[in-house]
Order: structure tokens, then sequence, then C-alpha cells
């Protein structure tokens, strides 16, 4: 098993972002979880995890 698939343990001991949101995002018909947020004008994003189908 990779060691990036979502653990939401781990991920909130990683930190996370002020104000930000858990979106997925799909990359080559593979889902990924990033957190995302604003500052400023832009949206900023970041990685966190695979997505586990089962």
């Amino acid at each position: 098993m990779p060691n990036d698939i979502a653990d939401w343990n781990t991920i909130t001991e990683k930190g996370v972002p002020t104000k930000a949101s858990i979106v997925t995002k799909t990359i080559n018909s593979n889902q990924y979880y990033y957190f995302q947020w604003r500052k400023a004008d832009r949206i900023k994003s970041q990685y966190v995890a695979s997505v586990i189908s089962e």
C-alpha cells in the first residue's frame, strides 16, 4: 500500500492551512485529495493524499 494514501490522522499531523477545505481532483483517471484555500486574489492548493477506492 502506498505511503501517501489518505489516513486522516497523518493528514492532520501535516498541518492544515488556515481556512482550507478538502477537495478531490481527478488527474489521469486517478483521484487525489488536496487542501484548497484562498490567499488574496488567488486560490492555493496543496497535495494531501491519494483517494482509495473500495
